[in-house]
């Protein structure tokens, strides 16, 4: 279960690579993630990252067997406006969508976008 949970991260990883790449190269910098959630979350809810920052892109994984629905939201800390919200099976990144929002402190979320309870991953991005 470990290992197939470590290689799904690494493909959630590689999905919010394909969005921050760019960003990454544009401002030098390196980019870190930080793992959130990871627990099971109930039917048709979500799990908020404890932490907010400077987010550049977040994913949401499932690490189990199957087709699972997830989602992954990110909204303006101090406003509230949602930023990015997308949801696919097995995992889903925010793409492109926090472009341009730099400098807003936001807070990443995932959910679990089904009828049944199931562990759902979260890995945050930060320049």
């Amino acid at each position: 279960m470990t290992l197939k949970r470590n290689v799904l991260r690494m493909c959630a990883a590689l999905v919010a690579a394909m969005t921050i790449g760019a960003i990454a190269s544009s401002t030098a910098g390196a980019v870190s993630w930080y793992n959130y959630c990871g627990w099971q979350v109930a039917a048709n809810s979500a799990c908020s990252d404890s932490r907010s920052g400077y987010l550049i892109a977040n994913t949401a994984s499932y690490p189990g067997s199957g087709d699972v629905g997830v989602c992954e939201r990110v909204v303006a800390a101090e406003s509230g406006s949602q930023l990015s919200r997308r949801c696919d099976n097995r995992i889903v990144g925010s793409g492109t969508d926090l472009n341009g929002y730099g400098l807003i402190w936001k807070t990443a979320t995932v959910g679990n976008d089904s009828n049944y309870k199931h562990t759902i991953d979260g890995t945050a991005y930060i320049p």
